[in-house]
This record gives C-alpha cells, sequence and structure tokens, in this order.
C-alpha cells in the first residue's frame, strides 16, 4: 500500500528509518494506518486531490 509522507519522519525502532517529506513508499497496511494515524503520511491520492483543489 503506498503513502505518502507529509513531513519528515524517524521510526522509533532499532533501524531508525528514515522518511523524508514527499516521499511515496510501499507498506503493508497496518504500516500504513500507523503512520497514517500519527499524522506524518496520508494516501497519495488524497494529496493529489488536495493539490486540485488548492490550484482552482
Amino acid at each position: 500500500m503506498k503513502i505518502l509522507f507529509t513531513q519528515d519522519y524517524k521510526v522509533q525502532d532499532v533501524d531508525g528509518t528514515e522518511y523524508k517529506k514527499g516521499k511515496t513508499v510501499d507498506v503493508s497496511p497496518e504500516s500504513a494506518a500507523h503512520f497514517i494515524n500519527k499524522g506524518v503520511a496520508q494516501y497519495p491520492e488524497k494529496a493529489k486531490a488536495e493539490k486540485e483543489v488548492k490550484a482552482k
């Protein structure tokens, strides 16, 4: 499942994976829900729809 990070985020685990704002990644549905619920990511389709509304 693809998600788009809306801000820089560092995962709080042993690996410390970092994601940069604007990066789209493919993650499990559980991870997608986790990042979206934390407010650090959204579905790319939502981001595209928001850009289209702002452009009008």
